[in-house]
């Protein structure tokens, strides 16, 4: 992810710096839609882009 950057934030982006960082481990918990798409979800949400779901 570049800061100042035109384009979007990217949740892949985000979850493979988290992962980097050593925090890949908050991505797994129980869910009824999955992990990742409430993750995926809760990004869009933080960064105004959930018009995108």
């Amino acid at each position: 992810m570049h800061v100042g950057s035109a384009e979007q934030p990217s949740f892949t982006a985000f979850k493979r710096w988290a992962e980097a960082e050593g925090y890949g481990s908050y991505f797994v918990f129980r869910s009824t839609m999955g992990a990742l798409d409430d993750a995926e979800r809760w990004f869009d949400q933080e960064l105004r882009q959930a018009w995108r779901n």
